[in-house]
């Protein structure tokens, strides 16, 4: 993989749609670091990280433990966390051992006791919002623009 990183935007041909449902952040980050999407001439590659743990609407994503941290970074989109579908909660482990259990969390329970809340959208509904992610194998910076055509 490269070290160079990508630009994903929710314009491209074949691209997720983010929108205020559950589970619309897990969908985009599997395309976008795991799998990702489109087709042919316009496909887009994934930058580089694994899906090492997963259940409804819950992932664990590990970026190169070999030219990043490996750490990881758990999002929780499935609105059963305080909270709505609006948004998702994130935190980040330097280890883990299944979706919910890891080591040396960021932020820790005790800072933040869902972990760090990521808005999604300012309505819940499955109006896709404009996004845009820079990643590579180490990082994902993540862009969204949570009211719909804005």
């Amino acid at each position: 993989m490269s070290l160079i990183p990508r630009i994903y935007r929710h314009t491209d041909p074949g691209a997720p749609a983010l929108s205020g449902i559950v589970g619309s952040l897990t969908a985009l980050l599997d395309a976008v670091l795991v799998d990702g999407y489109g087709t042919g001439p316009s496909a887009k590659p994934p930058a580089g990280w694994t899906r090492e743990f997963m259940a409804t609407n819950k992932r664990a994503y590990r970026n190169n433990p070999v030219t990043g941290t490996g750490a990881f970074v758990r999002v929780d989109d499935d609105a059963t966390s305080p909270g709505n579908a609006r948004h998702a909660w994130v935190r980040t482990f330097l280890a883990m051992t299944d979706i919910d259990t890891g080591t040396d969390p960021a932020p820790t329970s005790a800072q933040l006791a869902n972990g760090v809340i990521f808005a999604k959208s300012d309505a819940l509904s499955s109006a896709a919002r404009p996004w845009a992610i820079f990643a590579n194998e180490r990082f994902v910076k993540i862009l969204v623009s949570g009211r719909n055509g804005s």
